[in-house]
C-alpha cells in the first residue's frame, strides 16, 4: 500500500504547468544573458550542467552501498569527470582569455571529449544494472581517461576540431554523428533493462538522452562559436541535464524509495512470488491471532481469495469449532513463553466451503530484539488425501493378502533398494524358492539372467526418487531365472506404490512358456507347406522380401527359379490326387537336394514352386539348371513308374546395383517359366 503511494506521488511530484513555467523562465533569461554577453551565457549554461554534474555524483557516491543497480552509480563517477571537463572546456571558451595561445579549437576540443566519455558511459551502464561495480578501479579508470584525453588535447595531440575562418573540421562533425549513434543504441539497451527502472524514471532518462542527440546534431552546423547553431546546442544541453537533475537528483532526494531502495520492492516481490509458486501453504499469524500472510497455495486449500482472509482471526474462522480453544490456549502460551514452539504437527483446517484439510504444519516462530514472540509463520502440506490413501492400504491389506495367496500368477513386491518384500505362493511354485529363501534378498540378483542384469538396474536410483521407471505401468515380456538355473519367459506387469515414505514396485508375473511354444509352433505352421515341408507362399513372401533388403545393403546377386510340375493335371486325373500329392512331395525333395541350405525354397500353390538362390550370379545358372536335370533323370531312371517327373522353369537375376522389387523378379520369372511351358507343348 505504501509502495503504491509512494509511485503515484512520484509520477505526480511536480505539475506539468510549473515545469513548463519554470523552463521558460530560465530559457528567457539565458536569452536576454545571450544579447548582453555570449560568452556570460555559455558560462552560466555550462556552469548549470556542472552543478548538476557533480550532484549526480554527489547522490551516487554517498548512496552507493544502497545500490544492486549499478546503472546510476557508473553514470554518477562518469559525469564528475564530465563536469571537470567541461569546467575547463567553460574556461578555454573564446572570450575568457584564460589559456593563452590557444583559440577557439580547445573548447571544441574539449567538449568532444566529454561528449565520448559521456555517450560511452550510457551505453555500457545498462549492463551494470544486475553486475558487481568497484568503485576504486572505476574512478581510477576514468582518472586515466580522462587525465590521457586532457593531455592529449594540451599538448595538440588531439586532432582539431575547429579552424578559425573555416569553421568545424570534419574530424568534429563525424565525431558528432558517431556519439548520436552511441546515445541511439545506448536508448537500445537501455529499454532492454527497463524492468531494473521505475517506469517514471525510464522516460526521464530517455527523453534526457534523445535532448542530448538533438544537441549533438546542432553542433554539427555552426561555423562560428558565437552562432545560433552553438546557442541552441547549449540550450539542448541544459535541458538534457535538466532532465537528468529530474531523474536523478529530485527523484533520489525527494523519494528515495522509488530510486535508490526500488531493489527492496523488487526483493519483496520476488518473495512473494516464490511463495506463490510453492507447493505448500504459508501463513504469518500476529500476536492479535490474525493472519498477516497467505500465500496463493493457501488460498486454494481454504477456497479463499486472499483479501478474504488477511486481517481475519485465524482461530476462529479457519480452525474446526472442537479444536479452536485448544489450540488458541497453546498460541497464546507460546506468546507468553511459557511453552516452546512445536516444530511439526497434525492439525485439520476449515475451508470456506465446510470441509475440514488435514495438514501436516512446520513452524517458525518471529521474536523482535528483545527476544518476545511477535508472530508466527508456517509452512503447511495438504495430507488429506494422502492419509485416506493410507488408511484405504491398510483397510485392503487382509483383503490383498488373501487374493494374492490364491492367484495363479507370482505376485513380488520390491522396495525401493531392490529387495524383495512380498512374495506369494504362486512365486514360490515358479521360481522354486520358498517364502524363507525369497524375502530380503536382492530381486535382479535372485531372478534375472545375468546377461540382463546390468540393464535392469540401471534404472533402480531414478526409481527411488521418482517412482517412476521404463517398465512402470506396462506390461513386458522378459526372461526370468529359476532357482534350479534355467531360463524362462514371463510377462511381468509392474506398477508403482508409495508406502511408508518410499517407493516399492509391486510385480506380477505369469510363467508363459506353454503360450511361447505355442506361438513358435503357430509361427512354423503359418509359413509352411504342410504337404512338402517347404515354405508356403506366404514365407517365401516374407523371408525373400528381407533377404532383399539385405542383398541391397551387401551387393550380392541373387537368382530366383519358378518352377512348375508339368502335366500335374493328367497325374491327378488318371492316377489320383494320392500320387499327384506324392509327386509334389518328390519334387520338393529334388529342390531341397538341388539347392542349399540357405537358399530359400517355397511351393508358391498348386504345382508351383518358387527358389530364392542366395549369392548366386548368372554364371551359377547353368550350373543349377544341370543339376536340377540330372537329379530328376535319376528319379526317372527305376521301371515301374506311372510317370516321368519334369518341370518348366523360369529364371529371373537381381542385380544389386540396379535392383527390383520381389514382385517384379516373380512376374519376369514366371513369364519365362511359362514361355518354356509352351515350347515343350509344340
Amino acid at each position: 500500500m505504501g509502495l503504491a503511494l509512494d509511485e503515484k506521488r512520484i509520477t505526480h511530484a511536480s505539475k506539468p504547468w510549473l515545469d513548463a513555467l519554470f523552463a521558460a523562465l530560465i530559457m528567457f533569461g539565458l536569452y536576454l544573458v545571450k544579447r548582453y554577453s555570449y560568452p556570460l551565457f555559455h558560462g552560466l549554461s555550462e556552469l548549470f550542467s556542472i552543478v548538476i554534474a557533480c550532484g549526480i555524483f554527489m547522490i551516487a557516491w554517498n548512496t552507493r552501498r544502497f545500490f544492486t543497480n549499478n546503472y546510476f552509480f557508473l553514470v554518477g563517477i562518469a559525469y564528475l569527470f564530465i563536469g571537470f571537463i567541461d569546467t575547463i572546456h567553460t574556461f578555454a571558451y573564446k572570450g575568457m582569455g584564460i589559456f593563452r595561445g590557444y583559440d577557439s579549437n580547445l573548447p571544441t576540443q574539449l567538449w568532444i571529449a566529454a561528449r565520448y566519455v559521456g555517450s560511452i558511459t550510457l551505453l555500457l551502464a545498462p549492463f551494470f544494472t544486475a553486475r558487481k561495480l568497484r568503485a576504486g578501479r572505476t574512478f581510477m579508470a576514468y582518472s586515466v581517461v580522462s587525465f590521457l584525453l586532457l593531455f592529449a588535447i594540451f599538448y595538440r595531440i588531439f586532432p582539431d576540431c575547429f579552424i578559425e575562418g573555416q569553421g568545424l573540421t570534419a574530424f568534429k562533425v563525424t565525431s558528432e554523428y558517431i556519439i548520436s549513434a552511441i546515445l541511439l543504441v545506448s536508448l537500445v539497451f537501455l529499454y532492454q533493462k527497463r524492468t531494473y527502472f521505475d517506469p517514471y524514471i525510464l522516460k526521464l532518462l530517455t527523453a534526457s538522452t534523445v535532448t542530448v542527440i538533438a544537441s549533438e546534431m546542432s553542433f554539427t552546423l555552426y561555423t562560428d562559436v558565437y552562432g545560433f547553431s552553438n546557442m541552441l546546442g547549449h540550450v539542448l544541453k541544459i535541458v538534457s541535464f535538466y532532465l537528468i537533475y529530474k531523474a536523478i537528483i529530485v527523484t533520489g532526494l525527494d523519494s528515495p524509495y522509488s530510486m535508490l531502495f526500488r531493489d527492496l520492492k523488487i526483493e519483496r516481490d520476488k518473495a512473494q512470488q516464490y511463495l506463490d509458486v510453492a507447493g505448500v501453504m504459508f501463513i504469518a499469524i500476529d500476536t492479535d491471532q490474525k493472519v498477516m500472510l497467505i500465500n496463493r497455495k493457501g488460498c486454494e486449500v481454504l477456497g479463499y481469495e486472499e483479501h478474504e482472509v488477511v486481517g481475519m482471526n485465524w482461530f476462529d474462522t479457519f480452525l474446526p469449532e472442537r479444536l479452536r480453544d485448544v489450540v488458541r490456549a497453546s498460541f497464546l502460551r507460546l506468546l507468553a513463553g511459557e511453552i516452546e514452539a512445536v516444530e511439526f504437527y497434525e492439525n485439520p483446517v476449515l475451508t470456506k466451503a465446510g470441509d475440514e484439510r488435514l495438514i501436516a504444519w512446520h513452524n517458525t516462530v518471529f521474536y523482535d530484539e528483545n527476544g518476545h514472540v511477535t508472530g508466527t509463520l508456517g509452512s503447511g502440506e495438504d495430507i488429506t488425501e494422502r492419509k485416506r490413501t493410507e488408511k484405504k492400504l491398510n483397510e485392503s491389506e487382509v483383503t490383498f493378502r488373501a487374493i494374492s495367496a490364491s492367484a495363479y500368477d507370482a505376485i513380488i513386491i520390491m522396495d525401493n533398494d531392490g529387495i524383495i518384500t512380498y512374495w506369494n505362493k504362486a512365486a514360490e511354485r515358479i521360481f522354486g524358492y520358498t517364502l524363507d529363501e525369497a524375502i530380503g534378498k536382492e530381486l535382479h540378483t535372485l531372478l534375472v539372467p545375468q546377461k540382463y542384469y546390468q540393464s535392469s538396474t540401471k534404472g533402480l536410483d531414478h526409481f527411488k526418487k521418482t517412482g517412476e521407471g521404463s517398465a512402470v505401468g506396462k506390461t513386458l515380456e522378459l526372461s526370468a531365472l529359476r532357482k534350479d538355473g534355467t531360463e524362462f519367459p514371463v510377462e511381468l506387469s509392474l506398477s508403482a506404490v508409495y508406502l511408508q515414505n518410499r517407493w516399492s514396485a509391486i510385480g506380477i508375473l505369469r510363467d508363459i512358456t506353454d503360450r511361447k511354444q505355442l506361438e513358435e509352433k503357430l509361427q512354423v505352421i503359418s509359413l509352411t507347406d504342410e504337404l512338402t515341408g517347404l515354405y508356403n507362399r506366404r514365407g517365401f513372401i516374407t523371408l525373400s522380401e528381407q533377404q532383399l533388403k539385405m542383398a541391397e545393403r551387401t551387393k550380392k546377386d541373387m537368382l530366383l527359379f519358378f518352377a512348375d510340375l508339368d502335366k500335374m493335371k493328367q497325374i491327378n486325373d488318371t492316377l489320383g490326387h494320392q500320387e499327384g500329392d506324392k509327386a509334389l512331395f518328390e519334387i520338393a525333395t529334388i529342390l531341397k537336394e538341388v539347392f542349399r541350405e540357405s537358399d530359400i525354397i517355397g511351393r508358391m500353390g498348386g504345382d508351383e514352386f518358387a527358389i530364392l538362390a542366395i549369392d548366386t550370379t548368372d554364371e551359377t545358372r547353368d550350373v543349377l539348371i544341370k543339376r536340377l536335370r540330372n537329379i530328376l533323370d535319376n528319379y526317372n531312371k527305376p521301371e515301374g513308374r506311372n510317370y516321368q517327373l519334369s518341370l518348366s522353369t523360369g529364371i529371373a537375376h537381381y542385380n544389386p546395383e540396379t535392383p527390383s522389387t520381389l514382385d517384379e523378379l516373380m512376374a519376369q520369372a514366371d513369364t519365362l517359366m511359362y514361355e518354356e511351358k509352351r515350347n515343350k507343348q509344340h
